[in-house]
């Protein structure tokens, strides 16, 4: 079956759905990136041993582990920078539980916009997410400014 006969048959512009599944995966994977990265400067750790550590690392887990290091590291010498990665770090989590719901949800072409169909492993209940114009495009934006903002807080504290 072609893109094509998608749109006619179900009422979704797949292209469009298919852009912003791409874009969220895009975004947040530059945001995990960022968050590894600023973990290992604030770690200072050697090229080797972000190579062997960092990929391991699952983004929760990066989260937290990022959460203690920042907390240790600015916490006395930057309280307002403390405060403020501890506010990117808490958004962070609540965006993974986004990432978890489109990398293991269930997508259809059904509706206007797409639909995902994700069941909790914590509730054991179904939801239907994203199946609003704009909502993954509008969490891909979200995603962008937090990274931005993890990497200029370290920055301007590091200068």
């Amino acid at each position: 079956m072609s893109d094509h006969d998608y749109n006619h048959e179900l009422g979704c512009d797949a292209e469009k759905l298919f852009a912003a599944i791409g874009r969220f995966v895009f975004e947040f994977s530059r945001l995990e990136d960022v968050l590894k990265g600023r973990l290992a400067f604030v770690l200072d750790l050697r090229e080797e041993q972000w190579r062997s550590l960092m990929p391991g690392l699952d983004f929760a887990f990066a989260c937290n582990a990022a959460r203690k290091a920042f907390k240790d590291k600015y916490e006395e010498s930057h309280p307002k920078t403390w405060s403020k990665l501890d506010r990117i770090l808490s958004q962070a989590l609540a965006m993974n539980q986004h990432r978890v719901r489109v990398a293991h949800g269930f997508w259809y072409l059904n509706g206007p916009h797409g639909l995902n169909v994700h069941f909790s492993r914590h509730t054991l209940m179904e939801g239907d997410f994203y199946f609003k114009e704009g909502q993954l495009l509008g969490l891909a934006a979200e995603i962008r400014s937090l990274r931005n903002d993890l990497w200029n807080a370290i920055k301007a504290a590091s200068a």
